[in-house]
């Protein structure tokens, strides 16, 4: 089985947490888990999201963009999240 975590980025709390309980799911199941590294910095990967917002808006329409940020806490990071990276 192969997962792929397709998170925005890479984070103990995001994909370590899919990862993790996929594990448990596969060995509780007897089958083998291959997981993809992280996608949310390949160029290929960046390149579609971005043709699929451009695709979205109506050609001539008004373009807006609301952007959200969030945090993590600093313990996390210290801890070695590999958010920031």
């Amino acid at each position: 089985m192969l997962l792929v975590p397709l998170f925005p980025q890479e984070s103990s709390t995001t994909t370590g947490t899919l990862v993790e309980r996929a594990s448990e799911i596969a060995r509780t199941l007897r089958i083998e888990l291959d997981t993809l590294p992280p996608l949310h910095s390949e160029p290929a990967y960046v390149a579609a999201l971005a043709r699929s917002v451009r695709d979205a808006v109506p050609e001539g329409a008004a373009l807006h963009h609301v952007i959200s940020f969030h945090g993590l806490p600093v313990s996390y990071v210290e801890s070695g999240d590999p958010y920031l990276e």
